[in-house]
């Protein structure tokens, strides 16, 4: 793993953490469990947007790092739930019944349903974005 350069090593970090935080969500959280398939369309997407996050956080002004993951991870969030919505609408099912159901939250209010999932998929990428910028901080490539 040598070969690889701090950016890419920290991509990998975030969209692990991501998926592994996801995944223990998923497990505890919602029923049905979710598949393979999107998990590895998770991760795959939370390290193309992770591999952006490095690189434009490296070339922000020093004190505004951190304020780029705020958006990074709306960003992240926002793609996961398009998948969400382009597996629906290519699978010709209604709208909103990719999403598991939360076993504290009822479906019935939409809004609050849908923010949860979004919220959660960009706390998720939030934590693993901190654990990156803790382990590679002295490389430049995540910091506050």
């Amino acid at each position: 793993m040598n070969s690889l350069t701090p950016r890419i090593k920290a991509s990998i970090l975030i969209a692990t953490v991501t998926v592994l935080l996801d995944w223990i969500f998923h497990k505890t959280l919602t029923n049905p469990m979710e598949t393979f398939d999107y998990f590895t369309v998770k991760w795959l997407l939370a390290f193309f947007v992770a591999t952006i996050f490095t690189n434009l956080s490296s070339i922000v002004a020093y004190g505004l790092r951190f304020k780029v993951l705020l958006p990074t991870a709306a960003i992240f969030s926002i793609l996961m739930s398009m998948y969400y919505r382009w597996w629906e609408y290519f699978s010709n099912v209604p709208f909103s019944v990719r999403a598991p159901n939360i076993v504290f939250l009822e479906r019935t209010n939409v809004v609050l349903f849908a923010g949860t999932w979004f919220i959660g998929h960009a706390l998720f990428f939030i934590v693993g974005a901190l654990l990156a910028r803790r382990f590679f901080k002295s490389s430049g490539v995540v910091s506050s």
